[in-house]
């Protein structure tokens, strides 16, 4: 009613209308406000003046289900894992506003300041232990594929689990899971992309930076989901592969690479093999490396 009176409405008439006592909207209004909408009150009435962009399941055309939203947590990870613990549906969604203590690879944090897209697929797999990787992989294709489609940002897959552009890091993905024998009993996949929040770091950059606008985060959220859930649902491992290869700044360039199994690797990017390692090349001598971080060479 607030969103879409050009006027300020009285508590007498929203109780009216809604058919609730005055008491109760005037409860639910302090939610909202505790929640982060900017809801003034006068003598007049409420009137909603901050139309932020907000996450909430009921801002969504067809509201979410299995759709956990949060103002503020330490860690989405860490919530969707105690969920995940106690029994969920394939796909069920964990964001925040904002995290407290959002997790980058290893020990490294990622900076979750409000304006930017944080949350945790629950995915159920269909696909065995071996190819756990196709489900970061495949995020960061579909997210990749996204921002290009809906606003023109030619953002690329740097492997393992970043997505890039010249000005800087957009998005990573982190992965958890839980496994039973050789079936993956869930699968956690963390999600931080810089979309309209301000950043510090040089070597970051937003989506709002790179397109030139403010980023509508409900339409980026559904779309990434839709384009996913597509891409899991019609191709292979090897498709899925193929696309993130399509999607990539890191095949053909020379890179430097800190594995933990192999060292300091340094050479041409050649490839990824089916369990999503990366192949370097020096002169006639390939290696592998499942994990590690890639430094400018």
């Amino acid at each position: 009613m607030l969103r879409n009176s050009r006027e300020p409405l009285s508590g007498e008439r929203i109780s009216r209308e809604l058919g609730v006592s005055r008491v109760a909207v005037w409860k639910q209004i302090q939610n909202l406000i505790e929640l982060g909408y900017g809801i003034e009150s006068s003598s007049a009435g409420y009137a909603l003046k901050d139309e932020a962009d907000h996450l909430y399941p009921w801002e969504f055309p067809q509201e979410k289900q299995n759709y956990n939203a949060f103002k503020e947590l330490d860690s989405t990870m860490t919530e969707a894992r105690k969920i995940a613990l106690k029994g969920c549906s394939d796909f069920t969604t964990v964001v925040a506003e904002k995290q407290n203590k959002g997790r980058g690879r290893g020990t490294k944090s990622w900076d979750s300041r409000e304006g930017g897209l944080y949350f945790t697929w629950i995915i159920k797999p269909e696909l065995p232990l071996a190819y756990h990787y196709i489900y970061t992989i495949g995020a960061v294709a579909a997210l990749s594929r996204t921002v290009n489609d809906l606003y023109g940002v030619d953002a690329r897959a740097k492997w393992p689990n970043d997505l890039v552009a010249p000005e800087g890091k957009v998005a990573g993905v982190l992965s958890e899971m839980e496994c039973s024998g050789e079936k993956i009993s869930w699968l956690n996949l963390g999600i931080g992309i810089n979309v309209n929040n301000k950043l510090d770091s040089e070597d970051r950059t937003s989506l709002k930076e790179l397109s030139g606008h403010s980023i509508d985060r409900k339409e980026l959220l559904n779309s990434f989901e839709e384009q996913f859930r597509r891409m899991l649902s019609r191709e292979t491992p090897g498709s899925i592969r193929a696309m993130w290869e399509n999607r990539n700044s890191t095949i053909g360039q020379a890179v430097r690479l800190r594995s933990e199994q192999e060292g300091l690797l340094t050479g041409r990017a050649v490839g990824l093999t089916k369990s999503g390692s990366l192949i370097v090349r020096k002169g006639k001598i390939e290696t592998t490396a499942l994990f590690g971080d890639i430094y400018e060479k």
